[in-house]
C-alpha cells in the first residue's frame, strides 16, 4: 500500500493516469456513527461504526467505461481505476451511455465571484467545521437519551413504554479526478428518536417521534414538538368510527408529507426530465401548484442537523428553489443533466441508484435536504380551518403508492375524522387517491413548522410541514 491518505493516493493515481485510462474520478465517503438506545434512564443497547467507501468512475482508452467501489483501503488505486475502466460494477467494459463530465472549478457568476449559497471546502455547510470539535461521547448520548425518554413519559399517562435512540454522525466526503480537482467537506450532526407504546382504551399502539439536530444545544426547543406529536398519535389511536368514501377537505400531517416527498422530489430530477419521466416535464417556468407552495433543496437548513457540502462529482452543494410560489423554477442536476439542459450544476450528484442493487455505482441526481418550505399557520389553526374533513396522520407504502411519471397516486393511510375543527373519531384502512398535480394545486394552507427525516439509505434528508388540501378523494 502506498503512502499518504486514501484521498491523496487516489488523487495521485488520477493525476498520473496510464495510457489505457482516458479519464477517472474517485469519491470517498467516511461515515462515523455512534448510536445509543436508552430505556428506563439506562443504556439498553449501542452500536458504532467507522466505514470509508471509495467509489470510482473511469473511462478506458478503447471507449468503454464503468464504475467500481471498495471498502478495502489497502487496495491500490490504479487497480480500482482499471477495474472501473474495464466495466467494473456494470460488467463487460460496455461503452458509456454518455461521456461523463469532470468538475474542474468553482461555479462563478458573471462578475467572477463564487455563486451565493455554495458551501466551501472545510466548512460544515455554514457551521463550524466538524473536525474542530471532539466526537460526542457515550455519556453525552446517555444524557440526551434519558432526557428525551423522560419527556415522552411525562407527556401522557397513556405512554406505557418509551425508548429513546440517540445517533451521532460524522461524515467526510472527498472527490478527486483527472482534471485536477481535489475537494473535501465535513459535517457532524445528531439524530434523536423515541419509540413509544401507548395504552388507550384497553389496547396497545405504537408511536414514534424523530428530530435531527446540529448539536445537543438545539434539543431543548424540541420538547414541545415531541408533546404535539404525542397528542397527534393519541388522537389517531382507538376504535375506528364509520366512514363513507368521498371527496373531503384533508389535512396532511408532516409524517404524511414526508412520505409523499420520498417520491415527489423525483419530479424535479434533471435525469428524469431527460427521460421525460416526470409529471412536471415541460412545465419549467409555469405555475404547477398553489401559490402557497415552495420547495427548496439546500446543503444545510435550520431545524435539520444533516448537511452535505460536496456532491459525488465534487461540485459544491448550494441552496436553490425547485418550486417558487407554485411556479416550477429549478431542477436537481448532476453534471451530465445540467449540460443536457444548458444549466448550472446544482451540487446534487449522488449514487442513490445504489440502493436498488446494494452497490454505490451509477451517478445520478439526488436531493441534499429537499423540503416543502414552511408557511405561517399553526396546527390548531389548520384544524379549525379544516372544519369538517379528514386528518391524515399516517401513510404507508411510500415506494409503490405514487407514480412519478404521471403523478397518479393511491396511498394507504390512517387518520382522524374531524368535525367542526375537532377530532371526532379514528379512521383506519383508508386510501387517498388522485394526482400530484391536482393535490399541489388544491393546497389552501401550509403549516409553520417543517419536520425533517433521514431517508433510509442515509444519502439525503426530506421534510415538510402540514398541508391543508381543499379537495381530495378519500376511500374507506
Amino acid at each position: 500500500m502506498g503512502k499518504g491518505t486514501v484521498m491523496e493516493r487516489y488523487g495521485e493515481a488520477c493525476r498520473a493516469l496510464p495510457a489505457d485510462i482516458r479519464a477517472a474520478e474517485a469519491e470517498g465517503r467516511r461515515e462515523k456513527i455512534l448510536s445509543l438506545t436508552v430505556k428506563d434512564g439506562g443504556l439498553a443497547g449501542s452500536g458504532s461504526s467507522d466505514v470509508t467507501t471509495v467509489s470510482v468512475r473511469a473511462a478506458g482508452a478503447g471507449g468503454g467505461s464503468g464504475f467500481a467501489f471498495t471498502q478495502k483501503l489497502e487496495d491500490e488505486p490504479l487497480t480500482v481505476l482499471r477495474e472501473a475502466a474495464a466495466g467494473g460494477a456494470l460488467g463487460g467494459g460496455r461503452p458509456a451511455e454518455e461521456e461523463f463530465l469532470l468538475a474542474k472549478e468553482d461555479r462563478k457568476n458573471a462578475a467572477g465571484a463564487p455563486v451565493a449559497g455554495a458551501a466551501r471546502e472545510g466548512e460544515a455547510a455554514g457551521t463550524e467545521a466538524a473536525g474542530a470539535r471532539d466526537f460526542p461521547s457515550v455519556a453525552e448520548g446517555l444524557q440526551i437519551g434519558a432526557m428525551v425518554e423522560g419527556w415522552a413519559r411525562a407527556g401522557s399517562s397513556l405512554v406505557a413504554e418509551a425508548e429513546a435512540t440517540v445517533s451521532f454522525y460524522e461524515t467526510e466526503n472527498w472527490v478527486v479526478n483527472s482534471a485536477g480537482l481535489s475537494r473535501k467537506g465535513v459535517r457532524r450532526w445528531t439524530d434523536v428518536s423515541v419509540d413509544m407504546v401507548l395504552q388507550k382504551e384497553g389496547a396497545f399502539y405504537n408511536a414514534s417521534w424523530y428530530a435531527s439536530l446540529e448539536g445537543a444545544g438545539e434539543l431543548r426547543g424540541k420538547r414541545d414538538d415531541l408533546s404535539r406529536s404525542l397528542r397527534r398519535s393519541l388522537a389517531a389511536k382507538g376504535a375506528a368510527v364509520p366512514f363513507a368514501s368521498g371527496v373531503y377537505r384533508v389535512l396532511l400531517s408532516r409524517e404524511a408529507v414526508y412520505n409523499i416527498m420520498i417520491t415527489l422530489w423525483q419530479a424535479f430530477s434533471g435525469r428524469l426530465w431527460q427521460r421525460e419521466n416526470s409529471f412536471l416535464c415541460g412545465r419549467m417556468g409555469e405555475k404547477a401548484a398553489s401559490g402557497l407552495l415552495s420547495i427548496c433543496d439546500a446543503p444545510a437548513v435550520a431545524g435539520c442537523g444533516y448537511g452535505r457540502t460536496l456532491d459525488s462529482e465534487g461540485v459544491w452543494a448550494r441552496e436553490h428553489r425547485l418550486l417558487t410560489d407554485g411556479v416550477v423554477t429549478g431542477r436537481l442536476h448532476n453534471l451530465a443533466s445540467a449540460a443536457f439542459f444548458g444549466e448550472e450544476p446544482t451540487g446534487n450528484a449522488g449514487r442513490a441508484e445504489g440502493f436498488f442493487s446494494g452497490l454505490p455505482t451509477g451517478v445520478t441526481a439526488i436531493p441534499n435536504i429537499c423540503y416543502i418550505c414552511a408557511g405561517t399557520m399553526g396546527e390548531e389553526e389548520m384544524l379549525s380551518r379544516l372544519g369538517d374533513g379528514v386528518w391524515i396522520t399516517e401513510t404507508y407504502d411510500p415506494f409503490h403508492s405514487i407514480q412519478i411519471g404521471n403523478g397518479d397516486f393511491a396511498i394507504p393511510c390512517n387518520g382522524v375524522r374531524v368535525v367542526g375543527g375537532k377530532p371526532a373519531g379514528v379512521l383506519n384502512s383508508l386510501t387517498i387517491t388522485g394526482n400530484l398535480a391536482g393535490l399541489l394545486q388544491e393546497v389552501e394552507a401550509v403549516g409553520d413548522t417543517v419536520a425533517f427525516r433521514r431517508f433510509y439509505t442515509g444519502l439525503y434528508y426530506l421534510g415538510g410541514p402540514e398541508l391543508l388540501v381543499g379537495r381530495l378523494q378519500v376511500n374507506g
